[in-house]
């Protein structure tokens, strides 16, 4: 275990007496998936849950409670526009994280980004920062953009959906490092290494095992490639070969 590991179970064993001592639920930023996988691999018995904000978040803040889940928590839905859609760039993930972090943003009190169009998109982030990003941010690449905090009743009925892109094709079996390889279109030489490097995750969960059988509606991350739900089983080819359906975020 890493130096900065070992201070992160630290932080997540101080959130957990915290919240089991004084009797309200503590949160930490929002967590990449290894340290959400590194918290799993810990088995504290203190109650925790993971909150992304919407179904299918990638980036989590862990909450620590003592008797009940709380109902609400403390984090933001923020809608990024471009202000004239005439004169916008298509604008990717990458530079909207790279206007929030020139804000001098901590990457960890934003979670999820999810795409709306070529110039919009939703910001999940910490409430405390909701109101500096919406004041400051003003720019993304060299478009001029408008941004808004979406309001608790607005949000309430708000369903984020993430686009995808639907991938079918044939695989010898429903192995992790089989599926990969159609999904990427990478080799699977290249797929193992991957998995080795303890990159890949299924339902937020490391995975080092090249054999593990994905199940129907598992979704899979991995790292500098992105991420994919196996979204069905399409039969079986007269030579044996089984069709699946994946769905890949965009």
């Amino acid at each position: 275990m890493t130096k900065e590991e070992s201070i992160l179970l630290k932080h997540f064993e101080d959130l957990s007496k915290t919240a089991f001592n004084k009797g309200f639920p503590t949160y930490s930023g929002f967590l990449t998936l290894h340290e959400q996988s590194l918290l799993d691999q810990a088995k504290l018995s203190s109650k925790y849950t993971f909150v992304g904000g919407y179904d299918y978040a990638e980036r989590k803040m862990v909450c620590f409670y003592d008797d009940f889940i709380p109902e609400f928590h403390p984090y933001s839905v923020l809608i990024v526009e471009a202000q004239h859609s005439k004169f916008a760039d298509n604008l990717t993930h990458r530079d909207y994280l790279g206007a929030l972090m020139n804000l001098g943003i901590e990457r960890d009190v934003l979670g999820d980004m999810i795409k709306l169009s070529e110039q919009s998109t939703y910001i999940i982030c910490k409430e405390s920062i909701a109101d500096f990003i919406v004041d400051n941010c003003r720019a993304v690449k060299h478009t001029s953009v408008i941004c808004r905090t979406i309001p608790s009743d607005e949000l309430a009925g708000l369903e984020i959906v993430p686009r995808f892109e639907e991938i079918t094709g044939s695989v010898s079996s429903f192995r992790l490092d089989c599926i990969l390889a159609l999904a990427f279109r990478k080799s699977r030489t290249q797929i193992s290494d991957l998995i080795k490097s303890g990159n890949v995750f299924v339902n937020s969960k490391l995975v080092e095992n090249a054999s593990y059988l994905l199940k129907k509606g598992e979704t899979v991350s991995a790292r500098g490639f992105g991420k994919f739900i196996f979204a069905d089983e399409g039969g079986t080819s007269k030579k044996g070969k089984l069709y699946v359906i994946l769905k890949k975020f965009t």
